[in-house]
């Protein structure tokens, strides 16, 4: 994967020798000090303000970040702001590298979904702010820069539209998405784009509503860190959050959520409904295309670098069978073996017009694949008193990198998760530092979610990768007891207690304990029964853990079978989306490339584009109508319109 949230180090000297933004830093400390400062319109020390710039003109990774910052300086023209500084900004503006086909070799990552707004809205509003000026990097003015980006952008929000986010529910790049779309929203010329932007900000604000929980924005991601993952106090967004849907406190100075707390943008009052909803809620999305569709996404010309292979980088797709012809061309066209990241992938080039390299990849089956963030269908149920949520079936068996299956969160930041450990499959950390212990998974689960009841298989005998490190045979839980009220444990089961809520945890096989918050299961098949209560349906935890007790797990070793004591058979039902829950099942059975069964009827875990309670929304959609709390939102992509009512 590319980019690495760290805020212990500070801005280097010089650039990194690796391409991969894997070890760059996201935000330093203090990386904005004095920006917020000049916008309140007040003076500052511009010595906090080198950092910024240094950043910039070195052309680290992530200077996209703070570019814009930069440029948000630069289009509000505080009067604080000295005409020297000004004129030093405007030059590290001039001199950018804006895009992977122009001049220059840095180790700048370009290519993941929230790079790729982020630089294209910086070269539009550079552009238009300085039009007639010439450009250093590649000789163009402002106006042609700002019009040849508009494609870009314009290919962006629309994908954004019809599909959902790539690096779905991240509560790490949702920040970077969110101030890249502010910018526009504030700064951008042409009305049109205003309100497609303002559209994509709606979505990712629903998407953020309707998985909030206790304050925070949990849940299943495409990407996601170990920090964030154990502890949501800590995750990017929480300013975002706070500043839409209270309670809002200061700005976090280290943060681009700086660009959407100063911005123009009013959310939506069905959205902060939603977010304030107290009613349980059952959400099921689907994000994303599979690496099949993408082909026929883009049939009118599927090897143009701009829409199909700017999509299979979005994704991070860049050694599969579906994608390796496309790479190996856009790595040579644009002159990327500079950038140490896919430096690796040059030599491939030379066997592309052979149409052998999506052999070659099935052949060596590289582990790499797994980074590719695929189609996610993602469901959750959001409870007061718990939420739970599961990409259901993504990519089971399938090598994983930064991909956060599952996830169930109770009240007080606490968070239960299991992955299969693995370590980064580069020896340089700088090239790549996940799959790791906690981060993503060597090999993805087969996991499903259906009410209060989450089933998570790994079945490890899958086949060996190139690159891939030596597979370990176990599976582990991070179990956060010491921050739980009450816990019960036993041989083969967890049961913990939060205020008022309940979580219970079966295992295929014996539980072990392994380092701090940490509980293991060994074998090449392993598997996590979680099953989520509260005290509207037990006494106590006592009452809850006696019923847990009750549970069966087994696997044949082709289909994983939890057996539910003392409920009818009478109806599976899906629970629908409207915030009633599915009745209790007796049974539920999953099977390895088979079906999933709850009381013996196969379930359908593909999802439309959205299915909440404030509607539902089919993929690719073209008009996307949402109405809740007596508050409606219609955004109509065809007309480029969008209406509060």
């Amino acid at each position: 994967m590319t980019d690495r949230v760290d805020r212990s180090v500070t801005v280097p000297t010089t650039a990194p020798s690796s391409g991969d933004p894997g070890m760059a830093i996201k935000m330093g400390p203090k990386s904005f000090q004095g920006t917020l400062a000049l916008l309140r319109g007040e003076a500052i020390d511009e010595r906090a303000i080198e950092p910024l710039l240094a950043f910039v003109e070195q052309r680290l990774d992530c200077a996209d970040f703070r570019v814009v910052v930069l440029l948000k300086v630069l289009y509000a023209d505080p009067p604080g702001l000295s005409p020297r500084m000004r004129d030093r900004i405007a030059a590290a503006v001039l001199d950018f590298r804006y895009w992977m086909d122009e001049p220059g070799s840095d180790g700048m990552c370009h290519w993941s979904e929230n790079h790729q707004i982020l630089f294209g809205v910086a070269e539009h509003l550079a552009g238009a702010l300085l039009p007639d000026v010439r450009f250093g990097n590649n000789g163009m003015t402002g106006a042609e820069r700002r019009d040849r980006s508009r494609r870009r952008i314009d290919h962006w929000l629309a994908q954004r539209f019809r599909h959902g986010f790539t690096e779905w529910l991240s509560n790490t790049y949702y920040e970077e998405d969110v101030a890249a779309l502010a910018l526009l929203i504030d700064h951008a010329a042409e009305p049109e784009l205003v309100t497609r932007a303002t559209m994509i900000m709606d979505l990712l604000l629903l998407d953020m509503a309707l998985h909030r929980f206790d304050g925070r924005f949990v849940g299943s991601a495409g990407r996601c860190y170990e920090q964030q993952k154990k502890d949501p106090s800590t995750a990017d967004v929480n300013q975002i959050l706070a500043h839409a849907f209270g309670p809002d406190g200061p700005i976090d100075e280290e943060s681009l959520s700086v660009l959407f707390r100063t911005s123009s943008y009013d959310v939506p009052s069905m959205i902060t409904s939603l977010a304030a909803a107290a009613e349980t809620m059952i959400i099921n999305t689907s994000t994303g295309l599979d690496l099949d569709e993408v082909a026929t996404e883009f049939a009118d010309d599927p090897d143009d670098v701009d829409t199909a292979g700017l999509t299979y980088w979005l994704m991070e797709a860049f050694t599969t069978p579906e994608s390796i012809d496309l790479t190996s061309r856009m790595v040579t066209e644009w002159r990327m073996g500079g950038n140490a990241f896919l430096a690796p992938l040059v030599p491939l080039a030379r066997f592309r017009r052979t149409g052998l390299l999506p052999t070659v990849v099935r052949a060596l089956n590289p582990a790499t694949q797994g980074v590719a963030i695929q189609r996610a269908d993602v469901t959750t149920v959001r409870t007061p008193h718990w939420l739970a949520s599961c990409a259901q079936r993504h990519q089971p068996g399938g090598f994983g990198d930064q991909q956060h299956i599952w996830q169930v969160t109770l009240p007080g930041d606490v968070t239960i998760f299991a992955t299969h450990p693995t370590a980064p499959m580069f020896d340089d950390v700088s090239r790549n530092f996940s799959p790791s212990a906690w981060v993503g998974n060597g090999i993805n689960p087969d996991a499903v979610l259906r009410g209060d009841v989450l089933l998570a298989r790994y079945d490890l005998r899958v086949r060996p990768g190139l690159l891939e490190r030596r597979r370990q045979w176990l599976t582990h839980l991070f179990w956060p007891a010491a921050r739980m009220d009450e816990t019960i444990t036993g041989e083969r089961r967890l049961a913990g207690r939060v205020g008022d809520s309940f979580v219970g945890v079966v295992g295929l096989s014996q539980l072990a304990p392994g380092g701090p918050d940490e509980v293991v299961q060994r074998g090449a098949i392993t598997g996590w029964a979680v099953v989520c209560g509260d005290t509207g349906g037990y006494a106590d935890l006592a009452a809850f853990d006696a019923e847990l007790r009750r549970y069966v797990l087994t696997d044949d070793g082709r289909e994983l079978t939890l057996t539910r004591p003392g409920v009818s058979t009478s109806s599976t039902g899906g629970g629908g989306s409207t915030g009633e829950m599915p009745p209790p099942a007796r049974s539920y059975q999953l099977a390895r490339g088979g079906e999933y069964r709850v009381n013996g009827e196969a379930l359908s875990t593909a999802h439309p584009r959205l299915a909440c309670p404030a509607g539902t929304i089919e993929r690719r959609p073209s008009r996307i109508v949402l109405a809740y709390g007596g508050h409606e939102l219609i955004m109509d992509w065809t007309t480029g319109t969008r209406e509060t009512r």
